[in-house]
């Protein structure tokens, strides 16, 4: 007999694909508000260890949507408004994922939607880098302009880290009691959550202006390339915002600035790293 099992039943393959649907996009979207909101606060109370203005940013994020007059005078409607938009990007490419490409992932085990999860970190990082936000269909240059792209891939990575509680989720939420994800999802769940509270911590006690008066100390510390990297990159693009660049010529400008500064911060990482003479 050809078909599907799940659990003590056999579905055959149009009766399963109407199944599956129904069950991976709840589970989709109730992991979409978890991984949303997890890489928010991560991305919330690490932004001041990297030289970051999280504030800033999320005002940045949201002249997407609303355009430059949200930055132009600042407010907390601005900053809620952006962290709104890049949650619900976030929302979107869990149900790229999972729905949509439902068919060839929602099935994969949690190990291995954990190794999956890197590349899509950075295929879909890219693609809002790229192409999404400079052209179609925002045709908005001052994020990539604004913002280096390893910035954005950590973003996606951390809330592609959440992807491997999906089949717990989806198990939970069909009534599969004796789900095989469970402990993987608590484990994980766990990890998560100690790792939000650290960072949250640190961040309150201040830690990140001790860490940072601590790496200027010490220009060889890669800390402080990737800082000086991100300052370098904002600068290039406040330029050629005032220029009005816009467009295929704004994410040329934004690569060709990422590589750039990149060289450059090698170049000074490795003259500080010598003694110079007295």
């Amino acid at each position: 007999m050809s078909g599907y099992l799940w659990g003590h039943y056999r579905l055959s393959d149009e009766n399963f694909e109407k199944f599956e649907f129904r069950t991976n996009l709840p589970a989709a979207a109730l992991l979409g508000l978890i991984s949303s909101t997890f890489s928010t606060l991560v991305s919330q109370f690490i932004a001041g260890r990297i030289g970051r203005d999280a504030a800033v940013d999320w005002m940045v994020v949201a002249a997407i949507p609303f355009r430059e007059s949200v930055i132009i005078t600042p407010s907390w409607g601005a900053i809620i408004g952006g962290i709104l938009f890049h949650q619900w990007a976030d929302f979107s490419w869990v149900i790229v994922f999972f729905v949509l490409l439902g068919r060839w992932t929602a099935q994969l085990r949690p190990r291995i939607i954990l190794i999956i999860a890197v590349p899509w970190a950075l295929f879909t990082s890219a693609m809002e880098w790229l192409f999404l936000v400079p052209l179609f269909p925002f045709w908005q240059p001052i994020f990539p302009l604004e913002q280096t792209y390893w910035i954005g891939f950590g973003v996606h990575l951390t809330s592609a880290s959440m992807y491997p509680i999906f089949p717990a989720l989806r198990d939970r939420l069909a009534g599969r009691q004796a789900s095989p994800h469970r402990r993987f999802a608590l484990v994980w769940n766990s990890l998560a959550a100690a790792g939000v509270l650290t960072l949250g911590i640190i961040a309150f006690l201040g830690g990140a202006i001790t860490m940072a008066n601590k790496a200027i100390k010490h220009a060889e510390d890669p800390r402080v390339v990737l800082l000086a990297h991100a300052i370098s990159h904002s600068q290039s693009g406040e330029i050629d915002l005032m220029k009005g660049v816009k467009g295929t010529r704004a994410v040329r400008n934004a690569v060709r600035s990422m590589f750039h500064t990149m060289e450059d911060n090698s170049r000074i990482s490795a003259h500080n790293g010598v003694d110079e003479p007295h």
